[in-house]
């Protein structure tokens, strides 16, 4: 019976062994205003409608670079600069979450991007400037697993004092993680990332850290600094020991608008894509993939 025993260990030890990595891109260099003509006013339906295209495009390239997630910029990628008068999804948290926006009656842009999610199966880290049923708006990043359906959604607590509270208001403080492909993630949005180093509060990071998160998808916007955003994204990593992969849209930046640091702060070893063509659509940006495997 030695042999069975054996034979049982041997096969546990190679299932506890095999664990399956997964590949993470994120989107560099977009511009959400790098248009030639024909895509409206910022903030408009027109304007997101365009930029949603050159993320399907987008998507499309990272499953042919066997990525497994993507992580999209801030809303700002979508709209550029939002309007009061500008569009603002349709928003009900309740619903929203486990919902499959593709299959279901949803709102443009969730739809839109749960299609995407569904028909490349990839899964998504979004992010879209939303609108309560009350009037509200807030800043709310949604992620899609492969089949489209929402498996996080997150409102942004930390505003940007400058700009945003004109026309947004803070989502409650719920530091938010999930698990896919058997890893935790945890989600920040923009200022929320900068924040702990101007104030000295890492309570966000700390409470995700307390959830047991290996790897931060980070959505930024396109009025930060490229230095701050490469330079906080590796102290987050090292402070918090998470993989941190961080995505903006690159209107003021230098390339490339992402940064991808290991849970050691050590840049992690990435591959590009090539850039991807997009002047049948009019767009003058010069768009790739940049990724990384867990």
């Amino acid at each position: 019976m030695w042999w069975i025993f054996s034979f049982l260990l041997l096969l546990l030890l190679l299932i506890v062994s095999h664990v399956e990595s997964v590949r993470i891109g994120t989107l560099a260099n977009h511009n959400p205003d790098a248009w030639k003509s024909g895509c409206g006013d910022t903030g408009s339906l027109e304007r997101i409608t365009c930029n949603l295209n050159v993320y399907g495009r987008a998507i499309s390239a990272a499953k042919s670079e066997n990525v497994d997630m993507l992580v999209l910029p801030e809303a700002y990628g979508l709209s550029s600069k939002p309007t009061k008068d500008g569009y603002f999804e349709p928003y009900d948290p309740e619903h929203l979450m486990a919902s499959t926006p593709c299959t279901e009656a949803s709102s443009f842009i969730t739809k839109t991007l749960s299609c995407l999610a569904r028909n490349h199966s990839i899964a998504l880290a979004t992010n879209i400037f939303t609108e309560l049923n009350n009037g509200t708006r807030r800043i709310t990043e949604v992620v899609f697993d492969s089949t489209g359906m929402v498996i996080a959604v997150y409102d942004k607590h930390h505003l940007f004092f400058i700009e945003e509270p004109s026309i947004f208001k803070p989502g409650p403080y719920n530091p938010t993680s999930f698990i896919y492909e058997n890893i935790t993630f945890g989600l920040a949005i923009c200022y929320e990332g900068f924040y702990p180093y101007l104030t000295n509060d890492f309570s966000q990071f700390e409470a995700l850290k307390s959830m047991n998160v290996k790897t931060l998808l980070w959505s930024v916007g396109g009025s930060a600094v490229s230095s701050a955003l490469d330079e906080d994204a590796k102290s987050l990593s090292k402070k918090f020991e998470f993989n941190v992969f961080a995505c903006e849209d690159s209107e003021l930046l230098k390339t490339p608008s992402v940064a991808l640091y290991d849970e050691s702060g050590h840049e992690m070893k990435y591959s590009d894509s090539s850039v991807i063509d997009l002047s049948d659509l009019a767009y003058t940006g010069s768009v790739f993939i940049r990724s990384a495997e867990v």
